[in-house]
């Protein structure tokens, strides 16, 4: 008989309080809770650690990847389910991924995720299927300190339909202006990013990638067919890219004026 792979699953946090619990909730079925929290303020650390989850810290950076390697050494099991606080999963996901994980060969799964705006399902502009790849072997599997790079997986990756039933749901957009101040943030990051690879961009290039950007999103991913929603998901978009290309424009800019 064979016998299933225990799971450990990874949550990181940065003031989570209001968001936690039902994180939380969503994967009792696994067999380990880690959550690496980024010296929250708000008393994040202290609720995880009452619902039973084992709790490290790890220094605020300002994205993600470098929380997300030191937690998945950490877990105490292979396959790791990497999770943020504002995202949770299908009630199906225990069952898929347990027989999943029994397989040998696979290495990664990349799951469909369910982006929400106030409730609303956003299915355009590229916003789904929106896969992830969150669930991994840890000696299979490493992350980038780079922000939004994937982990670099040794092995079969499988990819999850869309039409399934193990699936993440994201509240992904709480406010736009707490959207707006993401972007510029993760803006900063890719810059440095593009930068380390030597690539650089001018004022023309700016205003060409931020228009396609919005045509695509707008005339070619479908946003056009959900209102005024998706009228505001394709401008997102379009910031998005222009707040890249400025940040590094920016710093070349800067680098010709020291």
């Amino acid at each position: 008989m064979h016998v299933s792979a225990q799971i450990s699953v990874l949550i990181n946090t940065l003031n989570e309080a209001d968001k936690i619990r039902i994180c939380v909730e969503s994967v009792r079925w696994a067999d380990e809770v880690i959550v690496v929290d980024m010296e929250s303020d708000d008393g994040t650390a202290d609720l995880a650690r009452q619902m039973g989850c084992r709790v490290l810290n790890h220094k605020r950076m300002g994205y993600v990847e470098p929380a997300r390697q030191f937690g998945v050494q950490q877990a105490s099991y292979d396959w790791v389910l990497i999770l943020d606080a504002d995202e949770t999963v299908s009630e199906a996901t225990s069952v898929i991924l347990k027989e999943i994980a029994k397989a040998e060969n696979v290495s990664g799964v990349k799951l469909p995720r369910k982006n929400h705006w106030k409730g609303r399902f956003l299915n355009c502009c590229g916003w789904y299927p929106d896969r992830q790849l969150r669930f991994l072997r840890k000696t299979r599997s490493s992350f980038p300190t780079l922000i939004h790079h994937q982990p670099e997986v040794q092995g079969e990756i499988v990819s999850l339909p869309a039409d399934g039933e193990c699936f993440l749901v994201h509240d992904a957009v709480v406010s736009w202006a707490s959207r707006l101040e993401k972007l510029a943030r993760y803006g900063k990051f890719s810059a440095d990013a593009m930068k380390q690879k030597g690539k650089s961009i001018g004022v023309l290039g700016i205003f060409a990638r931020t228009t396609t950007a919005f045509i695509v999103n707008y005339l070619i991913k479908g946003g056009f067919l959900q209102g005024w929603l998706g009228l505001f998901l394709s401008m997102e978009r379009a910031c998005a890219t222009f707040m890249k290309y400025t940040c590094l424009w920016e710093m070349y800019s800067d680098d010709k004026n020291a």
